[in-house]
């Protein structure tokens, strides 16, 4: 089915065009034929751009970026003396733990992330910094994409890898996202090194 949107497309915008002028020939507007005939039959293959648009929107809103939710000296304040003797891991392995995919950042903080997929599979993307001892989180970012595959890599998850309209307002939650992903990682290598 995925391929023949294409072909489609190409129907609809051929009716679309010969309804134009079908409309000017009885001498409407253009507009008079061939906008209902364009909306209903483009309306049939992407109907879920507007849907995707705005969940995706919604989510970026309230849940996209970075969120410090306690910033180191806090933690060194509620944790006297724990921070020196803190030693980076950088040899760990992943491992999974309650669905979540999860790192031993240290002996204190483990580094989450975790891949969901939401209304209008829409994809979002969350990683954590979680103290182990107390369950605290320490750092989160969150970002959400449109959910579209690459189709040349095997990465196919059925027709709607092929609406490629989709793509179009729905992808990452944007530059000033992307400059907080790379904040994020700062803080979780600053909070892996601690005790260096």
């Amino acid at each position: 089915m995925g391929l023949l949107i294409y072909p489609y497309l190409i129907l609809a915008f051929y009716l679309t065009k010969k309804s134009f002028k079908w409309a000017r020939s009885d001498g409407k507007p253009g507009w008079h034929y061939g906008l209902p005939v364009g909306v209903l039959l483009f309306a049939v293959v992407m109907w879920d751009w507007i849907p995707t648009y705005l969940s995706h929107r919604s989510l970026c809103m309230q849940h996209g970026g970075i969120t410090i939710h306690k910033t180191i000296d806090q933690w060194q304040a509620e944790n006297p003396g724990i921070a020196e003797t803190l030693i980076a891991d950088s040899e760990a392995k992943d491992f999974r733990e309650d669905g979540v995919r999860k790192r031993n950042l240290n002996q204190r903080f483990v580094f989450e992330f975790q891949f969901t997929r939401h209304f209008m599979g829409i994809r979002g993307e969350s990683w954590r910094v979680r103290d182990r001892e107390t369950g605290d989180l320490i750092v989160s970012y969150a970002n959400y994409e449109h959910g579209l595959m690459n189709n040349f890599a095997g990465e196919s998850t059925g027709d709607r890898n092929y609406k490629f309209w989709l793509m179009f307002g729905t992808g990452s939650c944007g530059m000033e996202r992307t400059a907080q992903k790379n904040q994020f990682f700062e803080y979780r290598t600053q909070l892996m090194n601690l005790g260096s």
